[in-house]
């Protein structure tokens, strides 16, 4: 026999382990909506490694958003585009959208245009009661 063909058998154990994975979080990054609507987004989440989940907000905004449990993101109150209330009054809101297993945590930036509509005014008149045939001046606001 050759040396250089000898050949040993030894056994292996080989144990292959899952590594923790970051879950996975899905929605938009750009959403457009009307004033005085508070409804933004759903946003879905899982975690390859079936951990519970928490959702939490970052960013220039965020104290202007709330995100459920479920990962519904709305305004904390009605958005006016008249009166921009975003950290650089631009009517665009700027939030860091945030999903954590306790291990790992996926972030998505989220940017929130408010759009104005149309309004109605309110109107005045110069007399409270008039008079059939009396003038009256009807003033508004805008």
């Amino acid at each position: 026999m050759d040396p250089s063909d000898a050949r040993a058998q030894r056994p292996v154990t080989i144990t292959v382990q899952d590594q923790p994975q970051a879950p996975v979080l899905t929605g938009p990054r750009v959403v457009h909506i009307d004033e005085r609507n508070t409804e933004v987004a759903l946003f879905g989440a899982y975690d390859p490694d079936r951990g519970a989940l928490s959702w939490s907000l970052g960013g220039p905004d965020e104290d202007d958003l709330q995100i459920s449990t479920r990962g519904k993101l709305r305004f904390q109150q009605f958005p006016d585009a008249n009166a921009p209330a975003d950290a650089n009054l631009d009517n665009t809101y700027e939030v860091d959208v945030r999903v954590s297993d306790g291990s790992f945590t996926a972030t998505q930036r989220v940017r929130v245009t408010v759009a104005d509509l149309n309004e109605f005014g309110s109107v005045s008149l110069s007399e409270s009661q008039p008079t059939p045939g009396t003038a009256v001046t009807a003033t508004s606001p805008i």
